[in-house]
Order: structure tokens, then C-alpha cells, then sequence
């Protein structure tokens, strides 16, 4: 209520613009300061790689690197350099992992994928924003080959803070 309504993810995907995503993320920024909250619940970094899925729209769409990059942006235009600023909101990226490819499409289903993808396309977008100092993740609601994503201990304990060396808050 109030603040300004920006296009989809997948229209923000499509213009390749980390400086526009950037400059997007700090309007928000702002207007959520200018609320009264402090934390954002963005960017989505879910890759879309099954049509089916209901949440397609939100996604920045299917490339890693695509969403590697814009997902940094918003990140550090959302946080800037102070979260004391009274400009700037935490980002919290989602959905911690895989939840972009659900069993049939349907949302909140098991992801069923190997290493191999996991690692090299899935995480890859989280692990770049951790590089760039996030301060926040949230969980998917699915499970990864069977194990529940919020419960993951491999992958939110041993890759997210041991390997990566994330210290916010899940």
C-alpha cells in the first residue's frame, strides 16, 4: 500500500540489466525504510526449469549466471553498505534450494536432482550473494531428495556457513 508496484521477476530477468535491478532494489529499499520495516524478502533465486511451476513469473528465469548477477544486485541495492542507514533493508533471498524444480510442477513438491545440477546451477546464485555479503536466507518448502530443505544439515550447515562461511540468520 503505497509503494510502488514493479514488474515481474521474469520481466526483470528479461532486461539483462544488473544496474537497473540494482537501482530497483534501492527504491524499494526505501519505500520499505519509509514503512517502517527493516527486512525484504527478496530476491527470488529460484531457477525456472519446470514450466508447470505456479511461481515461474517471479523468477529472474532459467540461467544461473542470470540470476547470479541480478540476484547480487538486488542484494546490495536492497542492503547498500549500512543497514543503520535509514535507507536500506535486509535482503533475504529464497528459496533455499531447488524449489524452482518440483516433482510435476507442483509447488512445494520434492525436488529429485543430482549433485552434479544442484551445485553447478542451483546454488551457484546463493553462493554469489553470499559472497556479497547477505545477511538473510529463507528455506524452500520442499524436500531435496527427500530430506526437508529446513531441516537440511548438509546443505544449510556443512555448504551454506562452514563452506561459504554465511553467518546470518536462516
Amino acid at each position: 500500500i503505497g509503494a510502488t508496484v514493479f514488474p515481474t521477476g521474469l520481466s526483470q530477468g528479461s532486461t539483462w540489466n544488473p544496474q537497473l535491478i540494482q537501482q530497483m532494489a534501492q527504491i524499494i529499499a526505501l519505500e520499505t525504510r519509509l514503512q517502517g520495516a527493516h527486512i525484504g524478502y527478496g530476491p527470488i533465486l529460484d531457477l525456472a526449469r519446470e514450466p508447470r511451476w505456479s511461481r515461474v513469473e517471479e523468477t529472474f528465469g532459467e540461467d544461473p549466471f542470470l540470476i547470479s548477477k541480478l540476484g547480487v544486485s538486488f542484494v546490495v541495492g536492497l542492503q547498500g553498505d549500512e543497514a543503520k542507514s535509514g535507507r536500506n533493508v535486509y535482503s533475504t533471498p529464497k528459496h533455499f534450494v531447488s524449489y524452482g524444480v518440483p516433482v510435476g510442477g507442483h509447488n512445494g513438491q520434492q525436488a529429485i536432482i543430482g549433485e552434479r545440477a544442484l551445485f553447478s546451477d542451483h546454488l551457484m546464485p546463493f553462493k554469489e550473494v553470499t559472497e556479497a555479503g547477505v545477511k538473510t536466507v529463507m528455506t524452500s518448502y520442499n524436500s531435496i531428495d527427500g530430506i526437508t530443505a529446513t531441516s537440511h544439515k548438509h546443505l544449510l550447515k556443512d555448504v551454506l556457513r562452514d563452506q561459504w562461511g554465511f553467518d546470518g540468520f536462516v
